[in-house]
């Protein structure tokens, strides 16, 4: 009955979510978001500045908090969606969708560099749908992780196999131990934080939430400077990209780069 609970919940919670626009695709227009219109054929104008990558950014378990509306208007000049998910989801299907939606966008604008920049717990999402993607042969999609507990929070033992819990809620508050490997034409980079300012990386027991042994197979783990903040992560990260001193983490040869 627990199960069936949470299953109905989640898929009432979804449905809301979807309703209210906390769900789902949107672009930026002006520093605000519309739907993207994915659920129609067809690709999204790109007004931005075509010489820069189209930016995706993807929100921690608690939507789009400060940091995000710090991080937004510093890319106005640039073409930037949002992907929106909620907790009370399956893991699986939201890595789904932020891949299926990276798909399309890569193949209405193959030329273009893709960069997804995953905050917190998005950056769990993320790196799960990275094996999702699927690029053309000319693509080029960056991710990157921001500030996310890529090991869990919680010591609660996740499945074995690792397969998904019954919400994505539960599998951010479980020990995750493996990510699968990223598919072709996509580079991983994971942008750690550190347990000295960011207090969602502070050790529970032998769990650590940031450590260097979890993520996507082969993906680099590159240490921010200490004195960032949980979300202040994020926006010095979108501050480093704008004025292009982020720009060596966009080549796949990119393996590390000391601040």
């Amino acid at each position: 009955m627990v199960g069936l609970s949470l299953v109905i919940s989640g898929c009432f919670t979804r449905s809301i979510a979807d309703h209210v626009g906390r769900r789902g695709w949107f672009q930026a227009n002006e520093e605000r978001f519309r739907s993207a219109g994915f659920d129609y054929p067809g690709c999204p104008l790109l007004p931005g500045d075509s010489t820069k990558p189209v930016v995706v950014l993807v929100h921690g378990i608690g939507g789009e908090g400060p940091e995000m509306a710090a991080s937004v208007p510093l890319l106005r000049e640039w073409d930037v969606f949002m992907f929106r998910w909620v907790p009370y989801e399956d893991r699986d299907e939201a890595a789904q969708r932020l891949a299926d939606g990276v798909t399309r966008l890569s193949a209405c604008a193959p030329e273009r560099q893709l960069l997804v920049l995953a905050h917190s717990a998005g950056g769990v999402v993320a790196s799960h749908a990275a094996s999702r993607v699927k690029l053309s042969p000319e693509a080029k999609l960056d991710v990157w992780t921001v500030a996310s507990p890529l090991a869990g929070t919680v010591r609660r033992a996740g499945n074995a196999d690792g397969r998904a819990e019954a919400v994505l809620m539960l599998d951010l508050g479980s020990r995750i131990s493996r990510y699968p490997i990223a598919a072709r034409g996509v580079s991983v980079k994971h942008l750690r934080t550190s347990a000295a300012a960011d207090d969602i990386m502070q050790p529970t027991g032998d769990l650590v939430p940031n450590d260097v042994k979890v993520g996507v197979p082969g993906a680099p783990q590159l240490d921010l400077p200490d004195n960032l903040t949980h979300g202040g992560a994020l926006v010095w990260v979108v501050g480093q990209l704008v004025r292009g001193d982020a720009e060596v983490w966009l080549t796949p040869a990119a393996q590390s780069k000391a601040f």
